[in-house]
């Protein structure tokens, strides 16, 4: 990772690409940082894959881990037409 705090720092060519959740990882999980990344994946998901129509965006977790759970839709960005309905998938920090 080529970020800072103030970069995301996915990578080293595009500095601004990248959502900073690898910041996050081993802090205490609380509410705030749940929210926090909730936030962070949205905005990340919104400005890098268009093609991504989130429906939900929940974050949980345990004492160690931090779930974000995403249901999203791919859709066509000139059509505006759903190409793949219902997807799901959960990703852990921790």
């Amino acid at each position: 990772m080529c970020g800072s705090a103030v970069s995301q720092g996915e990578l080293p060519w595009r500095t601004e690409f990248g959502s900073l959740l690898h910041l996050l990882r081993l802090r205490n999980n609380s509410p705030a940082l749940a929210e926090l990344a909730r936030s962070r994946l949205v905005e990340a998901l919104t400005k890098w894959v268009p093609q991504v129509r989130l429906r939900r965006v929940e974050a949980s977790g345990r004492l160690t881990t931090l779930r974000l759970t995403i249901a999203y839709d791919i859709v066509d960005t000139t059509a505006g037409r759903v190409l793949v309905p219902g997807l799901e998938t959960t990703v852990a920090l921790g």
